[in-house]
């Protein structure tokens, strides 16, 4: 059936409504044909210039209290090629973004400092994209 109100159509019992200024952009562009592999060919280069996963590796950190600490830490340790951004409040809690060059490495330097924050007490999730365990 027709959305109401907007352009479309209803499958089944689902509806896609996308509103934007940029029709022509590469997302929606890709949604409306359905063409995930064409979205990924414009995308890449775009992640690639931003130092986003897959070109880089992502190391997401949710803070509890002590965000400053963590912070003074993580630029302290990480390595040079490494990007900290943040903090972001999320709530009563505060969000870190660490792009890696290098995950190895990254990670390498994410394991002391996580045990130590932990004996601390400190509550620091850290997700790591891939996934890997600390």
């Amino acid at each position: 059936g027709h959305v109401p109100g907007g352009r479309g159509s209803l499958v089944g019992e689902a509806a896609v409504v996308v509103q934007t200024r940029d029709p022509g952009h590469h997302a929606v562009q890709a949604l409306v044909g359905w063409d995930p592999g064409g979205f990924w060919r414009a995308e890449l280069p775009r992640r690639a210039e931003l130092r986003f996963p897959p070109a880089a590796h992502a190391v997401r950190l949710d803070v509890g209290v002590g965000v400053e600490q963590v912070v003074r830490e993580l630029s302290a340790a990480l390595p040079q090629a490494d990007a900290l951004l943040g903090p972001r409040p999320a709530g009563n809690r505060s969000g870190l973004l660490i792009k890696s060059a290098d995950r190895g490495a990254t990670l390498t330097v994410l394991r002391p400092l996580r045990a130590a924050w932990s004996r601390d007490g400190l509550d620091v999730r850290v997700d790591v994209d891939p996934v890997d365990v600390l």
